[in-house]
């Protein structure tokens, strides 16, 4: 099965996100802030990023940036 994770600080919208994933038969790992996002990165395999640019107090983009400095899995922007 294939993993999904989710970044994204509006709690609806990242519910929203995470239940359509998941009825698609897809695992999905929904987090809210960068310190979630690299907890997950470092403990699961992942083969999708979809992330939210603006996080509040986050730089979504920042995030986007460093994770392609240490991956090659794709990432979603919204």
């Amino acid at each position: 099965m294939k993993h999904v994770l989710v970044i994204d600080d509006d709690a609806a919208m990242r519910r929203l996100i995470a239940e359509y994933l998941t009825m698609h038969a897809l695992k999905v790992t929904a987090v809210h802030d960068s310190k979630q996002f690299d907890y997950v990165l470092s403990r699961e395999p992942v083969d999708l990023v979809v992330i939210d640019l603006h996080l509040g107090r986050e730089d979504g983009l920042a995030i986007v940036r460093n994770l392609a400095t240490k991956s090659d899995v794709p990432i979603i922007v919204i």
